[in-house]
């Protein structure tokens, strides 16, 4: 017979691991809490950004350089916190008992779409972390093309444009996710980065993100040949086709290439400070 101490003893203890979980949750929905805040500041500073800058490629460096921008005053953090307020599609990754899923908030005219994806068996979801930056697409806040040299210019949101792009290139991560592959059929290689921004101006795309978040870049995908993916890589983008649907142009195309080389730079720790992004952006993008 269990003794009236021992007994106690396991209630005490499982009284302190409930508190223990209890605990726990608390923090994770304090950091899931502070995260979301941490975006709409971003966000808002942003907005403000913008409207004080005489042109959308000058704000563009502003964001860079302005000091009310909450980061960690590094380089890698700055631009980190502006790819997460500006991303059109977040994701979080829940484990469940029987299976894993992906959620998809796709922002979509002011509203937030969720579309849950199932993890299959076997393919796994590798590093979470791999998807902390959500989709490379960076149009969630409305610019223009004001400020930019007249060769990135066709009247689109070429500031949302630069910045996939500069994701593109600086995130390695989430091309080579397990997942990600598996939902792109992809090469399994980072020149995939690469096809998808050829790919976009060549391939129109009539999948709405709000059914198939990752369909498009699916599409775009297949579509350069390997001799295009290597003229991107040498800047010889007379090269490589364009297509005529909407949103695709030679500008486009001119403008991926400076924010796929500045996304690298990144990565490779080409900066220090902020304040050094914000030059670099002046001199490649807008008339001096």
């Amino acid at each position: 017979m269990r003794s009236p101490g021992r007994k106690n003893r396991l209630m005490t203890y499982l009284g302190l691991c409930a508190m223990g979980l209890l605990f726990v949750a608390g923090i994770l929905d304090a950091h899931a809490a502070n995260a979301e805040a941490f975006i709409e500041a971003t966000r808002h500073r942003i907005v403000e950004i913008s409207r004080e800058a005489p042109s959308d490629a000058e704000a563009l460096a502003r964001f860079f350089e302005d000091s009310e921008i909450p980061d960690d005053e590094t380089a890698v953090g700055r631009f980190e916190a502006i790819l997460l307020a500006t991303c059109q599609v977040r994701l979080a990754v829940e484990h469940g008992e029987e299976k894993t899923t992906v959620t998809a908030k796709v922002q979509t005219k002011g509203i937030e779409i969720p579309v849950t994806l199932v993890v299959p068996d076997g393919i796994g979801i590798g590093n979470p972390n791999d998807l902390k930056l959500g989709v490379p697409l960076h149009k969630g806040m409305p610019f223009r093309d004001r400020g930019f040299r007249q060769q990135f210019r066709d009247g689109s949101n070429q500031v949302g444009h630069f910045l996939t792009a500069a994701r593109l290139g600086y995130d390695h991560a989430f091309i080579l996710n397990p997942f990600v592959q598996f939902l792109l059929q992809g090469t399994g290689g980072i020149d995939d980065a690469i096809r998808i921004i050829i790919g976009h101006e060549q391939v129109e795309n009539d999948i709405a993100l709000s059914i198939d978040p990752f369909g498009r870049f699916a599409k775009e995908l297949r579509s350069p040949t390997d001799a295009e993916v290597t003229a991107f890589k040498r800047g010889n983008l007379d090269a490589i086709r364009i297509g005529s649907g909407p949103g695709q142009s030679r500008p486009d195309m001119e403008l991926s290439y400076v924010g796929w080389t500045l996304g690298n730079f990144i990565r490779k720790g080409t900066f220090r400070k902020p304040e050094e992004i914000a030059t670099w952006i002046r001199v490649a993008l807008t008339e001096q």
